[in-house]
């Protein structure tokens, strides 16, 4: 397709309902993601699903190797994300291998990727998001099995050292601190049975603050995603994204600019875990989940 005045990767993926991730990566685009009337961009195929019986959100997303956030929003579902049979899917851009478990299989879920990289409209204008903010809170369909956000803790696993506000750990433009003082209860990778987690899982007395990794712009915050409690996603320079799930309280909304070591909510037992905790992922600008643990001040 020719490019027009004002078109951006973020809006021409949205009216042709493809993927902004997929869009950019097909035409080889680089950040800023400047675009310029007449420039030509490829189209991806779309892959399309047709919905069968039994078939929810969270099912389709994870058969298909996808992120459900990119899923729910490339295909503007609305809440309460009730499927048709027979309906038709556009799945987005594979960031995993599918996995289909078993019925009664206990699976670990994953906090939604962060947004796509910011696209620059046509002729050097202003960037525009490619992924609105408000669309964060990707809800599976109730209907679906409860999906446990967090792995089976490791017993064994070492303690925590406290995370006080001046530790800091370059990765990449971003420096990291660690959210919460306690001890590991589960690590980043893959785990027995076929679970995985993308992230880490600290155990911490119920009420204690979580602290925002590095500054950065609140993007969702709320309960919607019910495995995972009171959750909280943080926006950082670079395209980093951090989650915060099992809060007890949250102390941020959507939109409020945050200081690195600014208490964001209170260690809880919200979600499908045991006891209280927090999970804590980090994501690139790519949306791909790194080991926390790589990353975060000693």
């Amino acid at each position: 397709m020719i490019v027009k005045r004002g078109d951006t990767y973020s809006e021409i993926a949205e009216t042709h309902g493809l993927s902004t991730r997929a869009l950019i990566e097909i035409n080889g685009a680089k950040p800023p993601y400047t675009i310029y009337p007449g420039d030509v961009l490829r189209l991806p195929q779309p892959r399309i699903y047709t919905v069968a019986e039994g078939d929810n959100a969270t099912k389709i997303a994870r058969c298909n190797g996808v992120d459900i956030w990119s899923l729910v929003q490339l295909n503007k579902l609305k809440h309460p994300y009730r499927l048709s049979v027979g309906s038709k899917l556009h799945i987005p851009r594979r960031i995993r291998a599918p996995h289909c478990p078993e019925e009664r299989t206990q699976v670990v879920g994953t906090v939604p990727a962060a947004p796509a990289a910011p696209a620059e409209s046509a002729a050097g204008a202003a960037p525009v998001p490619a992924v609105a903010p408000g669309a964060v809170a990707a809800i599976p369909d109730p209907t679906a099995p409860a999906v446990p956000a967090t792995p089976i803790p490791e017993s064994a696993a070492p303690a925590v050292p406290p995370a006080p506000v001046a530790a800091r750990q370059s990765a990449g433009n971003a420096k990291f601190l660690w959210p919460a003082e306690g001890q590991i209860a589960s690590r980043f990778g893959t785990k027995s049975g076929g679970l995985k987690n993308d992230g880490i899982n600290i155990a911490a007395p119920a009420g204690s603050p979580v602290r925002a990794t590095a500054d950065g712009t609140v993007a969702y915050a709320g309960n919607e995603l019910q495995a995972y409690g009171n959750l909280v996603l943080i926006k950082h320079e670079g395209g980093w994204m951090s989650a915060y799930a099992h809060n007890q309280e949250l102390k941020v909304t959507r939109g409020d600019r945050v200081l690195q070591g600014q208490t964001i909510a209170q260690v809880g037992q919200t979600g499908n875990v045991p006891n209280p905790q927090v999970h804590f992922e980090l994501r690139t600008g790519q949306g791909r989940p790194v080991d926390p643990l790589k990353h975060l001040g000693k």
